[in-house]
């Protein structure tokens, strides 16, 4: 009896062993397929919350556009002193100038000036000279006008020095717009000039791009005018004699210049009269002896015809 109880037992603890052997392999099975159930199931997950760019206004999910405030300094003013440097530096700035001095030899004083205008790669636009005083117009690279005016002060003290300085970037650009637009609208013609076929069609067609050429050449000037001035900058130095008192210093307006202007007219009209005359006498001679000699024959005549018919 003892030895069924034992056979008994151990058929148990063979029983348990086999139940307890199963479930440990269903588990390992279970742990070793979780890996790609974990990794579907956040797939889904992931399908299913919206991501960045797709998360709602206002969910936990969208970040705001930061302000330069959050940014720091260099997000909220690096770039603007740059901006505003650089906008200085393209503008377009035609500069114009005035200056006068009173010197003892103004004809040495107008030389210096002279060069002066060549050394800084400059050239002189006109001048007029008398022994009182000079005026010179003088152009210089608009970037050295400053030191065109510094070494004309160095002739003699300037008495005036004006600087005028005109903004002409706006003007540049519309030209530049302009003409970008007008050899489009050229190409254009052109490009119809070779689609025609008829005399006609070309005579139009030739005239059409003929007035187009000619506004983009004047379009052309005009940009060049202006280039030029921003480039090259303009003196008028004006020079007078020291000695020479300020109220006599070729003063063209006033009623004494206006009288003294006006007989120099009335002067020259007479001349000019007397030049007249004079040019037209020797002519006035000549036709003037056949027509004497015609009038005298003729009263001769008739003064015989009178006495004729009296008898």
């Amino acid at each position: 009896m003892h030895r069924g109880f034992r056979m008994l037992g151990v058929l148990t603890l063979a029983g348990c062993l086999a139940v307890g052997c199963s479930s440990e392999g269903a588990s390992r099975s279970t742990s070793a397929a979780s890996p790609l159930s974990a990794n579907a199931s956040e797939g889904a997950v992931d399908r299913a919350q919206p991501g960045p760019q797709q998360a709602a206004p206002g969910s936990p999910g969208e970040r705001p556009p930061a302000t330069p405030e959050q940014a720091g300094p260099s997000a909220a003013t690096g770039t603007a002193p740059a901006a505003a440097d650089l906008a200085t530096k393209d503008r377009k700035l035609a500069r114009t100038a005035n200056a006068t001095l009173r010197v003892k030899d103004v004809a040495r004083a107008a030389a210096r000036a002279r060069d002066i205008a060549a050394g800084l790669g400059g050239y002189v636009g006109s001048e007029r000279t008398s022994e009182d005083s000079a005026t010179l117009a003088l152009a210089v690279p608009g970037e050295k006008l400053d030191q065109a005016l510094d070494r004309i002060a160095r002739i003699a003290p300037l008495t005036t020095r004006e600087v005028t300085v005109e903004d002409v970037t706006d003007a540049v650009v519309d030209v530049q717009s302009r003409i970008a637009s007008q050899r489009r609208s050229v190409a254009r013609a052109r490009a119809l000039l070779d689609q025609a076929k008829t005399i006609g069609e070309i005579v139009t067609v030739e005239e059409e791009v003929a007035e187009r050429e000619a506004e983009l050449e004047s379009l052309l000037a005009r940009h060049q005018a202006l280039t030029s001035r921003v480039a090259m900058a303009s003196i008028t130095v004006t020079i007078t004699r020291d000695d020479v008192p300020a109220g006599q210093q070729d003063d063209d307006t006033g009623f004494l210049a206006g009288l003294a202007g006006g007989w120099d007219a009335f002067t020259t009209m007479l001349a000019a009269v007397a030049t007249g005359i004079g040019a037209a006498a020797p002519f006035v001679l000549v036709l003037a002896l056949p027509g004497v000699a015609a009038v005298l024959w003729l009263r001769r005549r008739r003064n015989r015809n009178l006495a004729t018919e009296s008898r």
